[in-house]
C-alpha cells in the first residue's frame, strides 16, 4: 500500500447517520458536518497539515480529546490553515435539500476517506474508459484489469461506454494508456488512477460548490496531485455532473438514501 493511499485510511470522521430521518434532517445534519470541520479541524485534515509549531498531529489531536484545549487548539489550528476564512452561507441547509448534486459534493468533501477513495477509484475508472478500450491485446486487457480491479475494468469498458459515456472525454489524454498498462509496478498504477479519481470529484466540486475543494484538499496527501487536477480532467458541464451523480447512486449504495 502507498503512502498516499495509507494516509487515506486513517481519518476518524464519521460518515451521516442514513436511517430514521427524513431528508431535509439528512440535508442538516451535512451541513452541521461542514461546521464541525470548522469547529474541530483535527477530526478532518491530513496528517501533514494538523499541526502547529513544534506540535504534530499525534500531540495536537491529545490535546483536543481534553476538554479543556478543544476549542482553543481547535480555533488556532483553523485559523492557521484558512479554515475559518471558509464562509457557509445561512441559506446552506435549503439549498443541500433542494440539490442532490450539492449533497454528493458534500459527501464526496467530508465522508470517511476510505469511503471517498472507493469513489475516486469508481470516477476514476469512467473517465479511463476510452484508454480502456483501446486496448486490444489480451495482455494488455489484463493488465489493465489488474490495475483497476475487476469492477473497475467492467465500468470503464462495459458501464460508461453503455450508460455515462460523456464521462470519458473529461479525461485529457485519451490515447496514453501508460497509466493502465504502463510499466511501473502495480502499487504505482494504482496510485496514478487513484490520483485521477481525485482530480474527477475536485473537478466535480469545482463546478458545483467551489468552497468545498479547500476541505477536501486540507484531507489529501501532496502526492495526489489534486492541486493539478485541470490538467488531468477537463471541466465538467452540468451534463457530466448529471452522470457523475447517476454513476455514484449506482455504485456507491449506501449514499443513494442521501443523495436522492
Amino acid at each position: 500500500m502507498s503512502a498516499a493511499s495509507a494516509q487515506l485510511r486513517q481519518q476518524p470522521n464519521k460518515p451521516v447517520e442514513r436511517s430514521g430521518q427524513s431528508g431535509f434532517d439528512r440535508s442538516f445534519a451535512l451541513a452541521v458536518r461542514m461546521a464541525q470541520f470548522k469547529l474541530r479541524p483535527s477530526e478532518f485534515v491530513d496528517d501533514e497539515l494538523c499541526r502547529l509549531g513544534p506540535l504534530g498531529a499525534a500531540e495536537l489531536r491529545a490535546m483536543v480529546a481534553h476538554p479543556a484545549f478543544r476549542a482553543p487548539v481547535s480555533r488556532a489550528l483553523s485559523a492557521a490553515l484558512g479554515i475559518d476564512a471558509i464562509r457557509i452561507g445561512p441559506d446552506f441547509p435549503a439549498r443541500l435539500a433542494a440539490s442532490a448534486r450539492l449533497r454528493l459534493a458534500v459527501l464526496l468533501a467530508s465522508d470517511p476517506l476510505e469511503t471517498i477513495n472507493r469513489v475516486a477509484l469508481i470516477l476514476a475508472a469512467a473517465v479511463l474508459s476510452r484508454k480502456a478500450l483501446r486496448l486490444v491485446l489480451k495482455g494488455e486487457r489484463a493488465r489493465a484489469r489488474e490495475t483497476l480491479g475487476h469492477d473497475g475494468f467492467e465500468i470503464a469498458t462495459h458501464e460508461t461506454p453503455g450508460l455515462h459515456l460523456a464521462l470519458s472525454d473529461l479525461d485529457r489524454s485519451p490515447d496514453n494508456t501508460e497509466m493502465l498498462v504502463g510499466p511501473g509496478d502495480l502499487a504505482a498504477r494504482r496510485e496514478s488512477v487513484l490520483a485521477l479519481g481525485f482530480a474527477t470529484i475536485g473537478r466535480f466540486l469545482d463546478k458545483v460548490e467551489p468552497l468545498l475543494v479547500e476541505y477536501l484538499a486540507l484531507r489529501l496527501p501532496a502526492g495526489l496531485w489534486f492541486g493539478e487536477r485541470d490538467r488531468a480532467v477537463a471541466e465538467l458541464s452540468d451534463y457530466h455532473c448529471e452522470h457523475v451523480v447517476k454513476l455514484v447512486r449506482r455504485r456507491q449504495q449506501p449514499w443513494l438514501a442521501i443523495i436522492g
